[in-house]
């Protein structure tokens, strides 16, 4: 039998790979870092009595209220009670506030509550400080403007309270960052998964461990950096799972070591070598 090239393409590789579970070279540490913006500025807004209700749903917040549907009769004007607006011939809650006996309708008292959607601004949520608010997960402020509220979805920010998750290019969607995956459908969880493929670094493929990288067979690291992940393909390497198969000088294709031929020269999927005859 003749030593030949065979061209292999490199989604079969990725496979013996995950199969044998085995990685090349050594696995690189690469620490998952979360881009894009992070603002979480807090900002104190003046209540405003303007009764209108958000439309917008919000998906990242906890129980989020705004000004309370639920009107009260009360006594006395809203002047006479601290953090009340009148409306529709009663009283409500301003933005950021909700009743402290929602049943006792001549109880005018309120209280600040941290999670509630402001009712006039979209995506901005009262803080735990009172009178302040923060951007919902995933959106910045528009403006370093400490009076502007207005906020915008930010791709790349990291979600405040999912670990390893930063925001999708689509509002109101999220992406786990390289080497991990979401746990299950409907969730924010996410774990590390070994054999995924690097969005960001092409051939290199999350490993066993934890926050390290390798690279496809046949291909080898540029530098020594362990935070570089570029690889580049080398003529000669070993493959990592098939024994006298190395890489040859044409990108994504292997030959058999010397002094081996291929088992099935007719197969090109067959990566199968024998000592040649």
């Amino acid at each position: 039998m003749s030593d030949w090239s065979r061209e292999h393409k490199l989604g079969l590789v990725a496979i013996v790979v995950s199969c044998c579970a085995i990685v090349f070279a050594f696995p690189r540490v690469q620490e998952a870092l979360a881009v894009g913006p992070t603002d979480k500025t807090i900002r104190g807004l003046k209540n405003e009595s303007s009764p209108a209700q958000s439309t917008g749903e919000n998906t990242n917040a906890g129980p989020a209220t705004g000004v309370s549907d639920e009107l009260k009769a009360g006594t006395g004007s809203a002047a006479s009670h601290t953090h009340i607006v009148e409306k529709d011939g009663g009283y409500a809650p301003e933005p950021g506030y909700e009743w402290i006996d929602p049943k006792n309708n001549a109880d005018l008292r309120v209280v600040w509550t941290p999670g509630c959607t402001h009712p006039d601004h979209p995506h901005l949520m009262a803080d735990d400080e009172e009178g302040s608010w923060v951007p919902e997960s995933g959106y910045e402020y528009v403006t370093t403007n400490e009076d502007d509220p207005r906020v915008r979805w930010a791709p790349g920010s990291v979600h405040p309270d999912y670990q390893n998750i930063v925001a999708a290019e689509e509002e109101g969607y999220w992406n786990p960052l390289p080497g991990y995956a979401f746990l299950r459908k409907g969730s924010l969880e996410v774990e590390w998964t070994p054999n995924l493929e690097h969005k960001d670094y092409p051939h290199i493929l999350s490993s066993d461990t934890k926050g390290t990288w390798s690279a496809d067979p046949g291909y080898r690291f540029i530098t020594a950096s362990p935070n570089d992940l570029r690889v580049v393909w080398s003529p000669g390497v070993d493959h990592p799972s098939i024994a006298h198969l190395i890489a040859s000088s044409t990108e994504g294709s292997f030959v058999p070591s010397k002094g081996y031929d291929w088992v099935d020269p007719a197969d090109p999927d067959n990566l199968q070598v024998q000592v040649a005859r």
